[in-house]
Parts: structure tokens; C-alpha cells; sequence
């Protein structure tokens, strides 16, 4: 059991326990919306939300770019270190 649900089982406060949330997020146009876009929900459950939240917003950013790791994994070692070697080099940044 988590340390903060301990917390809340032996020492509970206000607001502890629900959260109000906007149903469209205020990052996607929900900031200025009346009541229909608010919905309070349980901490576990927001806090659930707000991470998926944060993981498409992440996709989303990193939708159409390459991908790093495929670069790295298919040079050579000696192909890396002639690459590290010219990016760290004085006067090439």
C-alpha cells in the first residue's frame, strides 16, 4: 500500500480524497468552460488520469520524428566513436 493511502487511512484530511478535474483538459481548450466540463473524481483515480494524460501528450509531440534508439543500434562502435568524437570536438558545436 502506498505511503500516501496510508497516510489517508490513518490520518485523514480534506481533500484527501476527491479532486476536481476538467473533463477537456485546460491545455486543450477546457480552461474557460462551464460546469458540464468539470468532474470530481477519487486521487487515485485523477492521478491515473493525469499520467495518461502526460503520456499521449508525449507521443503526440514525438508523432513523425525519428526515432533515436534505431540511429544508435544499428552504427558500429567504431562508427559511434568517430561520431561522439566530431560532435565533442572544440569549435564544431
Amino acid at each position: 500500500m502506498g505511503d500516501r493511502i496510508k497516510r489517508m487511512l490513518n490520518d485523514p484530511n480534506a481533500g484527501d480524497f476527491w479532486e476536481a478535474d476538467h473533463v477537456v483538459a485546460v491545455a486543450e481548450g477546457g480552461g474557460e468552460s462551464d460546469l458540464q466540463n468539470f468532474q470530481t473524481l477519487c486521487v487515485p483515480c485523477h492521478a491515473k488520469k493525469k499520467e495518461r494524460s502526460k503520456i499521449e501528450k508525449r507521443k503526440e509531440a514525438a508523432a513523425g520524428t525519428t526515432d533515436l534508439r534505431s540511429f544508435f543500434k544499428h552504427q558500429g562502435a567504431a562508427h559511434m566513436k568517430a561520431w561522439l568524437g566530431c560532435a565533442l570536438a572544440p569549435g564544431t558545436i
